[in-house]
């Protein structure tokens, strides 16, 4: 079994080790996290500011929507209402 905290803390630790010398790996280091942990809100927001404005479009706006997905679905006052939400989609 892999240890998912382990991953997303070095995904973020490896891409913040590349930084703008090689942003594409960085990018990369960040898509890979997030294939073991979608969901992971660190791992997102970071995506999202490594992507910028100028992104494609399409992987930018998943992005945005899964981290707010998961934000709604971590606060405690709105979580009770996400299997209305989800029954509705």
């Amino acid at each position: 079994e892999q240890n998912q905290a382990a991953i997303a803390e070095l995904g973020l630790r490896i891409s913040e080790l590349y930084g703008d010398r090689r942003p594409e790996a960085a990018i990369d280091v960040l898509r890979s996290a997030l294939s073991w942990m979608p969901e992971h809100a660190g791992l997102l927001g970071a995506l999202l500011e490594r992507l910028g404005p100028e992104a494609e479009p399409r992987e930018r706006a998943e992005g945005m929507q899964a981290l707010l997905w998961h934000l709604i679905v971590s606060h405690p006052d709105l979580a009770a209402n996400v299997a209305k939400w989800e029954s509705a989609t």
